[in-house]
């Protein structure tokens, strides 16, 4: 290591600046820092008085990058309160749909509050569970039929003979109660036997 003071060693430089030394080394040859020719990181090889008005430099950079950061985060897209909320995409994760779309679909038809914030949608969570919970209360004539194992026709004659709870809702949704279903078969399978 030189005794000269006016030069640093890289790592001596880098703890000057408050960088890895990895940023000394890309400055370095990028020429912002004078260098001194036939010396190696650990001499000696850096002009203190470049390294010090670079070591200015650095910090503006820095802060104004912080300052951006901070700037970016009071702008980021908060809930309309700190709790209780979710964002619409995650409703529709929650709920098993494609896309949020569904979810702000829900909200006006009012089966759960929604607010709008900048461009994103959010949703009471509590509001998303009870929906989902009552959801899943209901199975779709389909699925009736695989849950008792039997033919769709046994589903719609134990439905005729109001062995099976039907609910009267648009034809794409769920409309037999899970627990009718589940009743039935109980009672089928022991037909059955």
């Amino acid at each position: 290591m030189s005794d000269d003071s006016d030069w640093l060693t890289w790592p001596q430089a880098a703890e000057l600046v408050g960088c890895p030394v990895t940023t000394i080394e890309t400055y370095v040859r990028g020429g912002r820092l004078v260098r001194r020719s036939g010396q190696g990181r650990h001499d000696g090889s850096l002009q203190r008085k470049s390294v010090e008005e670079f070591a200015v430099w650095w910090r503006e950079k820095t802060e104004g990058l912080e300052r951006r950061r901070q700037g970016r985060e009071k702008r980021r897209i908060r809930p309309p309160e700190s709790e209780g909320w979710i964002q619409a995409t995650e409703a529709a994760e929650r709920l098993g749909c494609a896309h949020s779309d569904h979810v702000v679909y829900l909200a006006r038809q009012g089966r759960f509050e929604a607010r709008k914030v900048g461009v994103r949608w959010w949703v009471r969570e509590n509001e998303v569970q009870a929906y989902a919970a009552e959801r899943d209360q209901w199975v779709s004539w389909l699925k009736a039929a695989e849950i008792v194992g039997c033919s769709h026709e046994t589903i719609r004659r134990a439905v005729a003979a109001g062995k099976i709870e039907r609910r009267d809702v648009h034809r794409t949704r769920a409309s037999l109660s899970l627990e009718s279903v589940l009743g039935f078969k109980g009672q089928f399978g022991s037909r059955r036997k």
